[in-house]
């Protein structure tokens, strides 16, 4: 995997913001926030040393995502049929350089999940994690992992969802694909803003946007996001309201003169998801 060309002024607006955020964060901070990788893109933007243990991690890291793109080459030639990246590694494609982006698994969604998994299988796969019981009603199989590489491999059925909201249809997903921003010879990603709403509600199903990292993500790193429409904004709004059973309000975030997905990062603030009212907040990005 390449790294990413910062070549758009939202790109810039958005990693200037990420800089300026994790610049003077405490160590602790940033790794509960999964940014600490990122910081150390900041302190050499700052002239600042990165400290050792950092340096071994930030190396570490690049060993991984080059073992990760092998995994993903594996898989690809293991498996007949779409294969779709999502998550993690996906959206680490899009980073300065993808090594920045911690992930721990590769979650691929499967046209045929039941084939996928099977064709692993005979490729020596083995399955990790819980019985296979467990994962009957989840949104993917149960974990795979390719002897000798340090992944978890997740084939899915669905992407995960909350549910006070219908998912798409793999069909839907796979119908508006793109070739996977990772490069790999015939796998499949979804654009950015897609990829985003995916991003987006796999958080809120469990912890919603619980880190900054997982704001980056739906920020659009590469910088292709537009405002909303206020139809679709009432549309989450009045989704959003049922399900907390309080009111909802919208705050806007960011400069007119920077594209909707980068207004909060940009502008270098975070906002608490609630006031101290209860009133649950969105924050217009």
């Amino acid at each position: 995997m390449e790294p990413a060309e910062i070549n758009v002024p939202e790109q810039r607006a958005l990693w200037e913001g990420v800089d300026r955020l994790v610049a003077s964060a405490d160590e602790s901070a940033l790794r509960l926030h999964g940014v600490h990788l990122l910081a150390s893109r900041a302190l050499r933007a700052h002239g600042r040393p990165v400290p050792p243990q950092l340096s071994a991690e930030l190396r570490s890291a690049a060993v991984l995502t080059l073992l990760a793109s092998e995994l993903l080459e594996r898989v690809r030639a293991a498996v007949d049929g779409p294969l779709m990246l999502i998550k993690g590694l996906e959206v680490a494609s899009l980073y300065p350089e993808p090594s920045l982006r911690p992930f721990a698994d590769v979650d691929l969604l499967a046209a045929h999940p039941d084939a996928a998994y099977q064709a692993l299988l005979a490729a020596g796969c083995v399955p990790i994690g819980h019985r296979d019981s467990y994962y009957e009603d989840r949104h993917h199989l149960r974990p795979l992992q390719w002897p000798g590489l340090p992944f978890a491999i997740e084939i899915h059925r669905r992407p995960e969802w909350p549910k006070w909201s219908e998912p798409p249809s793999s069909a839907d997903l796979f119908s508006s694909a793109v070739p996977s921003a990772t490069g790999v010879d015939g796998l499949l990603g979804l654009a950015p803003p897609a990829h985003a709403v995916v991003l987006a509600a796999h958080s809120w199903s469990g912890a919603p946007l619980r880190r900054l990292l997982d704001l980056i993500d739906v920020n659009d790193p590469s910088g292709r996001f537009h405002p909303p429409s206020a139809d679709e904004l009432n549309t989450f709004r009045d989704a959003l309201t049922a399900e907390l059973g309080m009111p909802v309000v919208r705050r806007y975030s960011g400069g007119q003169d920077i594209a909707g997905g980068c207004g909060m990062l940009a502008g270098g603030r975070l906002s608490n998801v609630f006031d101290a009212e209860s009133t649950a907040v969105i924050q217009t990005m």
